[in-house]
């Protein structure tokens, strides 16, 4: 009987401080979620952010993610960062990328359309890790697509062969001088709309040339590289 009670109040203190490492825990991620709270609020003071979750990992790893509800952007996703370094936590987000999501896909389409005309397909979708370094409520448009720290990736098809590619190559350049962007372009020889085809057609490699860019800064591209497609 004596060592049936013994065991029994074993396994009670055992689950009380199971319970109280579990609230300990809970306090701590809690505390972190409203350190990232106040940091996206007092980033940008003329908006306003709530929890929604946690994403991409657990509150007890070194790198926590969260997304967050905007008042001027309600359905968007919005995610904070929180990165846990020897110096303490690093806080980064990505509410520039939302926030300047319709100007930048705008921006890329004007630069298209005036080098290949309205039979364009054009994919945007924008970064979801982290926005540029640095970025504030008073940040423009215009500094945003020029920093190096901004990531724009695209995927586009346009009606075309790029016959001379050098020349292709520098009306590209200029079309993007002011941004900092990265992207496929597809060239497709069909007079059909692109847009109803252009999945399918890069799917399948049906595409004359393929260009791949990568821009480094204002005024360097880090790759610029021709593939021929498959017919």
């Amino acid at each position: 009987m004596i060592m049936k009670k013994l065991i029994i109040f074993l396994i009670v203190i055992s689950f009380m401080f199971g319970m109280c490492g579990c609230s300990m825990f809970s306090r701590k991620g809690q505390d972190k979620i409203d350190r990232m709270l106040s940091y996206i609020n007092s980033k940008y003071a003329d908006d306003r952010f709530e929890y929604v979750s946690v994403t991409g990992g657990h509150l007890g790893s070194n790198t926590t993610k969260i997304i967050v509800k905007s008042e001027k952007f309600p359905e968007k996703e919005i995610r904070v960062i929180c990165s846990e370094t020897d110096g303490g936590e690093v806080f980064s987000d990505t509410y520039l990328n939302v926030k300047f999501e319709e100007q930048t896909y705008t921006y890329i389409r004007d630069a298209l359309t005036r080098l290949y005309g309205d039979n364009i397909y054009l994919k945007f979708i924008p970064d979801d890790t982290a926005s540029m370094e640095g970025g504030s409520s008073s940040t423009t448009f215009e500094e945003y697509i020029a920093d190096a720290s901004t990531y724009i990736y695209f995927s586009a098809a346009v009606s075309g062969k790029a016959d001379n590619e050098e020349e292709e190559l520098s009306n590209i350049k200029d079309a993007f001088k002011t941004a900092v962007v990265s992207g496929h372009i597809y060239y497709i020889d069909s007079k059909e709309s692109i847009r109803d085809s252009a999945n399918a057609l890069i799917d399948a490699k049906a595409y004359t040339k393929c260009l791949y860019i990568v821009k480094e800064n204002i005024r360097e591209y880090a790759v610029a590289k021709w593939t021929d497609g498959e017919k």
